[in-house]
């Protein structure tokens, strides 16, 4: 009799586990055990079967459930979602900031192009004006002097200075190469290498024109270095003459490339 109760309470708890399991499960072949009730042996075996595999499959269950489900599924996507625009987002915003920078430091380059062109075209006025016009003037008035039949065939009075008139040109050689248009680099370098020529030829004629002060007594040297001096004037004549030409071409070039630029 207690052995009976003993089957039928396990045969009930296994019913009610299946149709519970049934109902988790939603169409697993378990739920046949709702219909009928197995032999007590059967339900013994089924019984420890449902203990082991019970809870691994309600686990089971609840993770698909979780997964699967629409409200899941949603989250899930839209994690993924989220995740891929906040990536893109992310990279745009760093390829914005490095074009940006990238802008900025073009930018400030042209800046600083432009400065030193400017400054160039203020260098040139400066040896035009303080320089070379004067220069010229001085020639002028002792190619007056000689015109009129005065015995002065001395040298060119010059008396020379260490003043640089290349300051900005000497500073901003590597700069230069930056200048986008290859005609105003040339135009440029080769202005500015005139007027050192024209410098080193009035330090050498100032040399010899005070070695020529120190021979009073007309010489052989005295003639000689007379007709060396009579030879170098001519070459700074020359210069001069082409540089003063030079000067406002090439100020009119950096003053039509500095307002190419600013359009």
């Amino acid at each position: 009799m207690l052995r009976s109760q003993r089957w039928n309470t396990a045969a009930g708890c296994l019913k009610l586990g299946a149709i519970k399991h049934a109902h988790l499960s939603c169409g697993s072949p378990d739920k046949q055990l709702r219909s009928s009730v197995p032999s007590p042996k059967k339900n013994c075996q089924l019984f420890a079967l449902y203990r082991i595999k019970a809870p691994m499959q309600t686990s089971f269950d609840c993770i698909s459930f979780l997964l699967w489900t629409d409200a899941s599924y949603g989250s899930i996507i839209g994690g993924l979602v989220g995740g891929m625009v906040g990536g893109f987002f992310a990279v745009l915003a760093q390829i914005i900031a490095n074009f940006w920078q990238s802008h900025l430091g073009r930018e400030a380059e042209r800046r600083s192009i432009d400065g030193m062109l400017q400054a160039l075209d203020t260098e040139l006025a400066v040896l035009k004006t303080d320089f070379l016009d004067r220069m010229k003037q001085m020639c002028d008035d002792l190619d007056e002097v000689r015109s009129r039949g005065f015995a002065n065939r001395g040298p060119l009075p010059i008396t020379f200075s260490n003043q640089n008139y290349h300051v900005v040109f000497e500073s901003n050689g590597a700069m230069l190469g930056r200048i986008g248009d290859e005609k105003l680099r040339e135009m440029i370098i080769r202005i500015y290498g005139s007027a050192k020529s024209l410098f080193d030829y009035l330090s050498y004629y100032s040399r010899q024109s005070d070695a020529l002060t120190q021979l009073a007594q007309p010489t052989q040297e005295r003639n000689a270095l007379f007709g060396k001096l009579e030879e170098l004037e001519q070459k700074i004549r020359a210069q001069i003459e082409e540089i003063q030409k030079g000067v406002p071409h090439v100020q009119q070039t950096v003053r039509a490339y500095l307002a190419k630029k600013s359009r």
